[in-house]
């Protein structure tokens, strides 16, 4: 018969390592989250650049016929303007209206802000569909607080 002596404090650190292994760490980061801007305005405003040059993976978009196209599948965190975009899916909500879809579509898998260059948003509307909302003038470090943000919501 072996007699195996093993203190109890290894155990604990053998046990701690062992089930360090299965705990759920965040899948997602910089080097594998995916960002889309939905923006009708044909400029692209420089935030969308910084966040590339910071090594984000981003694309921009006018607007999507469905919340089943590629680049919206493929994309983990989606900013979506709040006026002129998702008109073929919401002619009186518009972007509201393409979050609320969005959000019905992908539940927990995607995270989806809201962002305008107005100060107010419509009282008509429901804008906490969003899971997050910026306005489109924040500075790009506060967009990139949301994504880390965000990031950490993931499912």
């Amino acid at each position: 018969m072996l007699d195996v002596n093993i203190k109890v404090e290894d155990q604990k650190g053998f046990w701690d390592r062992f089930f360090d292994l299965f705990k759920k760490k965040n899948k997602f980061d910089k080097t594998n989250t995916r960002i889309l801007f939905i923006d009708d305005e044909k400029d692209e405003f420089p935030v969308i650049q910084n966040l590339k040059d910071a090594g984000w993976s981003v694309d921009s978009v006018a607007d999507v016929q469905n919340v089943e196209e590629d680049v919206v599948r493929r994309s983990q965190i989606i900013f979506v303007d709040y006026k002129g975009v998702g008109q073929h899916l919401s002619e009186s909500e518009q972007g509201i209206g393409l979050i609320k879809l969005l959000k019905e579509t992908y539940k927990d898998q995607k995270r989806v802000g809201l962002y305008s260059g107005h100060n107010r948003f419509s009282l008509g509307h429901d804008i906490d569909c969003a899971d997050f909302k910026l306005p489109k003038n924040a500075d790009t470090r506060e967009f990139i607080d949301a994504i880390q943000r965000e990031i950490k919501k993931l499912k």
